[in-house]
């Protein structure tokens, strides 16, 4: 499985209150940058076979911005496991569950937030959580040939800040 990992565009200004907080919004600078980015991704005509987000606003609403321009607005669905403060160890174990006894999805697109993104990079490419990857709101890592079974593992051969993708 080829796994990407995008994170959510700028969202509102950030409240110290939490609840608050898991409502924010993109911010319309944030949505404006989500579809340049949209179109980047789209020109790439990424086989993707499962989209998935998190349930928070900012990370539905840049999924729905990827998929629309993608044309795949069919393959989106949410998973909580990819809402803020979630381990990675659970999104994992989503992974783990969306495989089959015979296969798995060749391409997979997640959207969620920091740091458990980058902390998920980590963990499949250097085995524990603190290689220090850092993933910008609108940024995206590609990890190649990711194996779940019987240890996570795979290869990232993409690290992309949003100006790297806006630009062509």
């Amino acid at each position: 499985m080829d796994l990407y990992i995008l994170r959510h565009g700028k969202a509102g200004t950030h409240v110290a209150d939490q609840i608050a907080d898991e409502k924010r919004p993109l911010s319309d600078t944030g949505a404006q940058e989500m579809e340049a980015i949209a179109r980047w991704i789209a020109a790439r005509r990424i086989p993707f076979d499962l989209v998935a987000t998190s349930p928070m606003p900012r990370a539905r609403q840049t999924a729905e911005i990827i998929v629309r321009a993608c044309g795949i607005e069919q393959r989106l669905v949410e998973w909580d496991e990819l809402a803020q403060g979630h381990d990675p160890s659970t999104v994992i174990a989503r992974l783990q569950a969306e495989c089959g006894p015979d296969a798995c999805p060749s391409a997979v697109m997640i959207m969620g937030h920091e740091p458990g993104l980058s902390a998920l990079i980590s963990h499949i490419v250097a085995g524990h959580t603190n290689a220090g990857i850092v993933l910008k709101k609108g940024g995206m890592a590609r990890i190649r040939e990711v194996s779940i079974s019987p240890a996570v593992r795979g290869q990232l051969t993409w690290l992309l800040t949003p100006g790297m993708m806006r630009e062509g």
